[in-house]
């Protein structure tokens, strides 16, 4: 749901293009609920897309939430096991969990 200073957003007319750049919006303008929002809808609407659920899985990154971070890309990596880019942020994320300790 979009506040006064969010983008707004059309929700009939989302795509998985179009919820990419309302993600790259909400992480310039650090709107992070309405990003992790839009993006539970996406991995609902297209759980077999590899760019939302790999955007999905990053966002968690930007927050520096490690835990969800190494669960999200566990997550990608049981869907995309042939994309390494899973692997290597799944790594960095446990990496992060025990450096913040």
């Amino acid at each position: 749901m979009a506040t006064s200073s969010s983008p707004a957003i059309d929700e009939s007319n989302m795509t998985p293009s179009s919820t990419m750049q309302f993600l790259h919006r909400c992480i310039q303008e650090h709107l992070w609920e309405e990003a992790e929002a839009e993006m539970a809808n996406a991995i609902r609407r297209w759980p077999d897309d590899e760019r939302v659920v790999f955007s999905w899985a990053l966002l968690s990154n930007y927050r520096q939430r490690w835990a969800d971070m190494a669960e999200r890309f566990a997550v990608f990596r049981t869907r995309f096991p042939a994309n390494v880019a899973g692997y290597f942020r799944g790594a960095l994320a446990h990496r992060r969990l025990t450096q913040f300790r």
